[in-house]
């Protein structure tokens, strides 16, 4: 075929290995205290799949385990989990399926969803031309200094696309069947909803901010809300 033939077009994530993420701890774990925190790294599995792994291997409720983010499933990821009343020692001698610990030590509380500064993601893009790349590395560009809209995507809303619904229902009260970790994933599934929904009508550049809106300070982490746009 010729350049503009399907053999042209990029490949992603053909492999578990073509992505990895890494989550950024927001704190270091301390050394003691009544948890044990877990640096797991997963191929081909959910975040709560582990979750629910290590709770039965701890002999504790799910409850008692925890994380500050759901991982990809079809990718290597390296996470922290955190589980209540656990000997790091015989944390390091378990054998988990299609997972590793990597490294165990003991912290005071929980570890809390959004407990995180962030992810580090690594992508192998694959079939990639010379002038695919130069537009890459064009948008790349223009990326960094504009930034981006960030919307969540689809994998926020379940397979049936049906998780923002089923959050929704739960605002309004009604019954949804699940644990109560999953109903309160469902529940910020309808938040995300909501916040596309907010970009999708969004009046201004990515790059610019409107009174009302609350912005960061990237040198401090610090929150404000904006009171006058044209500071």
């Amino acid at each position: 075929m010729g350049e503009s033939g399907l053999d042209t077009m990029v490949r992603i994530r053909e492999r578990i290995e073509d992505f990895e993420v890494e989550e950024v701890a927001l704190y270091p774990p301390v050394g003691d205290g009544d948890h044990t925190y877990l640096w797991i790294e997963k191929r081909g599995r959910t975040t709560v799949s582990i979750a629910e792994e290590l709770a039965r291997l701890a002999g504790v409720s799910t409850l008692d385990v925890g994380f500050a983010g759901r991982k990809d499933r079809w990718a290597v990821a390296r996470q922290w989990f955190s589980v209540r009343g656990l000997d790091p020692g015989a944390a390091a001698r378990w054998e988990l399926e299609d997972a590793q610990i990597l490294e165990a030590l003991k912290h005071r509380n929980k570890l809390r969803p959004g407990d995180l500064k962030g992810n580090r993601f690594r992508l192998m893009v694959r079939a990639v031309t010379p002038g695919q790349e130069g537009s890459a590395r064009s948008a790349w560009s223009e990326l960094l200094s504009h930034g981006m809209v960030n919307r969540f995507g689809r994998q926020r809303f379940g397979r049936s696309g049906d998780n923002a619904g089923l959050g929704a229902a739960l605002f309004r009260g009604d019954r949804v069947p699940g644990s109560k970790r999953h109903r309160r994933f469902l529940a910020t599934a309808f938040q995300s909803a909501i916040f596309n929904d907010v970009l999708l009508r969004r009046p201004c550049c990515v790059n610019e901010v409107l009174v009302g809106d609350v912005a960061v300070v990237h040198a401090s982490g610090g929150l404000f809300v904006v009171d006058d746009a044209g500071v």
